[in-house]
């Protein structure tokens, strides 16, 4: 039995290692195509792994450069709201060195989303002055259409000042371009700040030589202010070489500002050595003006020193305006030292201007030391005028309960009730109303009536009825009708022709008066003062 199993299976083996055999031998290169074939599968697999991993690698490359570039961009956004937060054009430029036009513009759509201000325009303005710098023409174009509102004349400035300082006299064409307006004057305002920054002298000989150029004194002189911090016996000397009066007194004006805040006896020295003695005067008043923020006691003494009686009495007023608003109490013991001529000259001027920025109580204590007189009444006059000018109605009835019974006063108290009546006619009602009857009431309710009698002139002339001075109320019934006239002539007509206040040959004279009344105000004259 075993026999009979081994003989198969031997021949099994040997026939299997035939057949192997026989194959290969007759069909070599079908095999070798076969082995080939197999190979080519494996590299391509091997090369389409490596190409995925390639791939890969460079969409991972892509997506890191592109999060590398969006922190950056946002890093340059978080920097312009710092900017914005705390604006200077020096920290701006700094930022701004180097950056491409992409990101100029990018920044200047991130601040378009920004609420607009001050601080937002002159970030933008920067961003244009660096825009400028790649293309000049781009960035004006750009500058030009946009909206007032969108900070159109600073960016206009940055650019135009940018081109000043390599190239002047074309930024000036540029300006000229723009026609008339406030564009212009702020264009070329900035193209002088800019053009002083890299040749002063250039600058001053172009100013000197174009005086009908449209800018004002301001433009030369905040660059000699500039100029000043770093050299300043150069930028008072390159203010002393403008030809115009205006422009030289401001400039002078800045640098000596600036000089004597750093080196008040370096200043004082330069001015004294002026030869021309209409200039060192100019120096002279310049620098108290300044100095007495500094130190006003040592000005009186430079005050001396000038020679003309003009410029001196200028120079005196400047000097005790500026002593006022530092140093109240310091100022008016000097003033009670002098002359009571002297004091006249220079009390209500110097010192009303300087109680505007004090406390009620303060303004009180001061006044309190002045002696009694013109003088004191001219400043209580002034303040009064001050006060109702600004809207700060309370503080002009202090004042003028401080001053006696007078036709200015009486003028003030008209004013009053005009000025207060256009701006807040019903606040200004309510106060009238609490009132008692006075010659005052009579003056205020004269004024109010005035300014009411344009959008309600019968609730005006109910006003001026109320007045018991006859006099009185006949003036605030003229204002009145001028006014009354621009609005309604036939009403305002309609009225004089039954009215019993005026008699006949009055109502004639104030038709004909009357298209000429609104363009003045008459002041009313109390015949009975109660």
């Amino acid at each position: 039995m075993q026999t009979r199993l081994l003989v198969p299976l031997l021949s099994l083996v040997l026939g299997t290692a035939v057949g192997y055999f026989v194959g290969q031998s007759r069909n070599p290169m079908e095999n070798k195509a076969v082995a080939a074939g197999t190979s080519l599968e494996a590299q391509q697999g091997a090369d389409s792994s490596a190409s995925a991993a390639a791939a890969s690698a460079a969409a991972k490359t892509k997506e890191d450069e592109s999060k590398k570039s969006q922190d950056e961009a946002e890093s340059r956004f978080l920097q312009l709201d710092e900017l914005v937060d705390s604006y200077s054009p020096k920290r701006a430029a700094k930022l701004m060195e180097g950056w491409s036009l992409e990101q100029i513009q990018a920044g200047l759509a991130y601040l378009a989303g920004k609420a607009k201000s001050y601080e937002v325009h002159g970030v933008k303005g920067e961003l244009f002055r660096a825009w400028a710098r790649i293309d000049t023409q781009a960035a004006w174009k750009a500058a030009l259409a946009l909206a007032d509102n969108e900070g159109k004349s600073t960016c206009l400035g940055t650019v135009a000042g940018e081109v000043a300082k390599s190239s002047p006299e074309s930024a000036v064409q540029m300006a000229m371009g723009l026609g008339m307006g406030s564009d212009r004057a702020n264009v070329l305002r900035q193209i002088f700040q800019d053009w002083g920054k890299v040749n002063m002298k250039a600058a001053i000989a172009y100013w000197n030589t174009h005086p009908d150029l449209p800018v004002d004194d301001y433009a030369i002189g905040t660059s000699l202010y500039t100029l000043a911090r770093d050299n300043p016996e150069a930028a008072a000397a390159q203010a002393m070489s403008l030809m115009s009066d205006g422009s030289r007194r401001f400039a002078l004006s800045s640098a000596l500002n600036s000089w004597s805040t750093k080196d008040l006896p370096g200043a004082l020295k330069w001015a004294q050595s002026i030869t021309d003695p209409l200039r060192r005067d100019e120096a002279l008043s310049a620098l108290t003006q300044s100095g007495a923020m500094t130190n006003p006691k040592a000005m009186l003494d430079v005050l001396s020193q000038i020679g003309s009686p003009e410029v001196k009495r200028e120079a005196r007023r400047n000097l005790l305006y500026n002593w006022m608003s530092k140093d109240p109490a310091g100022a008016l013991d000097y003033l009670l030292s002098q002359s009571a001529d002297q004091m006249d000259q220079d009390l209500s001027w110097g010192i009303s201007n300087g109680l505007q920025n004090l406390t009620p109580q303060e303004r009180d204590t001061l006044l309190a030391r002045l002696p009694e007189g013109k003088s004191k009444n001219q400043i209580l006059g002034n303040m009064a005028s001050n006060s109702i000018y600004n809207g700060r109605y309370a503080q002009a009835v202090s004042a003028l309960n401080s001053m006696p019974d007078s036709p200015d006063r009486d003028n003030y108290l008209h004013n009053l009730g005009q000025q207060w009546g256009k701006k807040d006619p019903q606040s200004a009602a309510s106060w009238i109303n609490a009132q008692q009857d006075s010659s005052d009431r009579d003056m205020v309710v004269a004024g109010y009536a005035t300014a009411v009698a344009g959008r309600d002139p019968q609730a005006a002339l109910q006003w001026a009825a109320s007045i018991p001075d006859k006099s009185v109320q006949a003036t605030a019934y003229k204002n009145i009708v001028g006014r009354w006239y621009d609005v309604d002539a036939k009403a305002a007509q309609a009225w004089l022709n039954t009215t019993p206040v005026f008699t006949p040959e009055e109502r004639k004279r104030m038709l004909a008066d009357a298209p000429g009344l609104s363009n003045s105000t008459y002041v009313p004259k109390v015949t009975n003062r109660r």
